[in-house]
């Protein structure tokens, strides 16, 4: 490896690093402390994931030695990190274990790409072909598939509140009858689920065209956004449907509520996504007059 490409591959590391543990941070302040303890979670496991690739590359074809490799690998790293700066942190406040975490989740993801570079990687092995059939592609930080999952995760607790606020119109009853039957109730449901339908069909979109290797930079963008804000108007309708029973934490739609706010923010902010999609638009434009 050449001088230049080492310090591409720093220089990349750095820069995923800052990716995972910005969002680490935001989640934080959304959801609290007690709720993200740990930021290098993720990374602890794809460290592993790639000790489990690394035992088969190496020789071995067995998928149980490649799985306890990658289980030594995660515990092992688990234990150094303990041993080195949680246990001096314990009884201090839990900030100062989420600050040590993100500073873990910074190195461990920058060491990920120096030495499996940045470039997308297919092994044809027992075991990722066990996971993904032909073989599965590995990146130390796939952005679109994240973005592509989180939405999909959106999706899901969009059209949950949208089921709990369904059952709720039929059962609460205002003079005299369910509030199911309100023209303003049946609205705010059809277009919860019109919306949740619309944002699920573009997720589908977003990953086929991942499977197939095929450029989804704009289309990951558009579902990442589109989930996500359609998220963010169902568990709020979720909420006005259930009143004041819909701010309390006596029911979870409230949950929901803080739970889909922090998508807006983490894996690359709304704004970021609607930049990705309008500089994919003007690069299209450009390929097709040029």
């Amino acid at each position: 490896m050449s001088f230049v490409d080492a310090c591409n591959l720093l220089i990349n590391g750095t820069i995923e690093g800052l990716l995972i543990a910005l969002p680490a941070l935001a989640l934080t302040l959304v959801m609290g402390v007690a709720r993200f303890p740990n930021a290098a979670t993720g990374d602890y496991m794809t460290v592993a994931a790639y000790a489990g690739i690394g035992v088969q590359a190496l020789g071995s074809g067995s998928i149980a030695f490649a799985g306890l490799g990658a289980i030594a690998a995660g515990v092992a790293l688990s234990i150094v990190f303990y041993l080195w700066i949680f246990r001096a942190l314990r009884g201090r406040a839990p900030v100062a274990s989420l600050v040590a975490s993100i500073g873990i989740a910074f190195f461990a993801r920058s060491v990920l790409t120096l030495f499996a570079g940045h470039d997308q990687q297919t092994f044809q092995l027992a075991l990722v072909r066990a996971w993904n059939f032909g073989g599965v592609r590995l990146l130390p930080t796939d952005l679109y598939v994240a973005a592509i999952a989180l939405a999909a995760e959106q999706a899901g607790g969009a059209g949950r509140c949208l089921d709990m606020a369904v059952a709720y119109a039929k059962e609460r009853e205002q003079f005299g009858r369910p509030i199911a039957d309100f023209q303003g109730i049946q609205f705010k449901l059809a277009n919860m689920a019109t919306e949740i339908e619309a944002a699920r069909h573009l997720i589908y979109a977003a990953a086929l065209l991942r499977d197939r290797g095929e450029k989804v930079t704009k289309y990951s963008a558009m579902a990442k956004l589109y989930a996500s804000e359609v998220s963010m108007r169902a568990t709020n309708e979720a909420i006005q449907i259930y009143g004041g029973n819909g701010y309390s934490r006596e029911y979870p739609v409230e949950r929901f509520w803080r739970d889909a706010k922090l998508t807006e923010i983490g894996e690359g902010t709304s704004e970021i996504q609607r930049i990705v999609i309008a500089r994919e638009l003007v690069r299209e434009a450009a390929a097709r007059t040029g």
